[in-house]
Parts: C-alpha cells; sequence; structure tokens
C-alpha cells in the first residue's frame, strides 16, 4: 500500500500509538528497574540485619563472662578480707599474749 493512499488521520494515530507503545516499554522497564533496584536494597538491608543479630548475641554472651567474672573477682575480695581479718585477729593475739610474757 502506498503513503500516499493512507489518509493523514492514520498516518497520526499510527503515530500516535507507536508513541504509546515506547512510552509504555520505557514505563515498563523502569518499574522493572526499579524493582530489582527495591529487591537489592532489601537483600542488603537483610543481611546488615542478619550481621548486628549476630553481633548483639556476642556482646550479650560478652556480658555474661564478663558478670561472671565480676561476681567471681566480688567473691574473691570478700573471701580475702575475711583471711585479712583472721590475720589481723590471730596478729593481735599473738601481739597480746607476747605482751602479757613480758
Amino acid at each position: 500500500m502506498h503513503s500516499f493512499l493512507i489518509p493523514k488521520s492514520t498516518h497520526i494515530f499510527y503515530f500516535y500509538l507507536f508513541s504509546l507503545t515506547q512510552i509504555l516499554l520505557a514505563y515498563q522497564e523502569s518499574k522493572k528497574d526499579t524493582f530489582c533496584l527495591c529487591e537489592h536494597l532489601l537483600k542488603l538491608k537483610n543481611n546488615h540485619c542478619d550481621q548486628l543479630t549476630v553481633k548483639l548475641k556476642q556482646m550479650e554472651n560478652m556480658v555474661g563472662v564478663l558478670q561472671k567474672e565480676l561476681c567471681e573477682a566480688k567473691e574473691t575480695q570478700l573471701q580475702l578480707e575475711h583471711e585479712k581479718d583472721e590475720w589481723e585477729q590471730e596478729l593481735s593475739t599473738l601481739g597480746g599474749g607476747a605482751k602479757m610474757a613480758e
């Protein structure tokens, strides 16, 4: 068919249809790119959350270890203070006995 036989309005219609098709294809590609970007960002966020969860568990474990060490240190300190008191008492007893012997 020769283009000079097709009315101008048909040319305009086909041009309009072609333009709309191009716009829709570009929009569809844009949506696909946006979806891929969002999917990638979601994976990164989830990975970061997993890393933070692991760090949190490690810190909780460290807190538990430090609390246990603190309890042991306090216990040792109390035991040493008790022994010190016993030695001071024994020393005063020995010192008092030595004074009596004089």
